[in-house]
């Protein structure tokens, strides 16, 4: 009994840190909606300090996974002060069209960790870090 209540204190714990991170960084796309080759802008401001070291990743994915069109897509701002504002345009790059539907997005801030010797591949040089925004935007028919 006791090492569940322990799980439930630290589920909470984990809720809420996630909700006030979501809270930090308000998020603008545009458009909103928009047929399958638009270009869709994220804005933000940076709410941290930025590096080579740690960065911001802007990534979306659709419900709809086909390989005739760009159902995921990620782009990365590893530089930019403290309180700038700052423009992502996700283009569908790989398949030059999005595939139809709502698109779920994230921005989560990601930092370099050590990879072990140079020369050998030992896995990612990076990992992922806390969540910081969430949008959404529709590619419409």
């Amino acid at each position: 009994m006791r090492k569940l209540i322990v799980l439930g204190v630290a589920v909470g714990v984990v809720v809420v840190t996630s909700a006030i991170a979501l809270a930090a960084v308000p998020v603008t796309v545009s458009p909103a909606d928009g047929p399958p080759k638009t270009n869709f802008t994220v804005k933000f401001a940076v709410d941290r300090e930025l590096s080579s070291e740690r960065w911001f990743t802007v990534e979306v994915v659709s419900a709809v996974k086909r390989n005739d069109c760009e159902y995921q897509e990620a782009s990365a701002i590893s530089y930019a002060p403290k309180g700038r504002r700052v423009a992502v345009v996700l283009r569908p790059v790989d398949k030059f069209r999005w595939c139809e539907g709502v698109y779920r997005g994230t921005i989560h801030v990601d930092h370099r960790i050590g990879c072990g010797q140079t020369g050998l591949d030992l896995g990612p040089c990076s990992e992922r870090g806390p969540t910081v925004a969430r949008f959404r935007f529709t590619v419409t028919p």
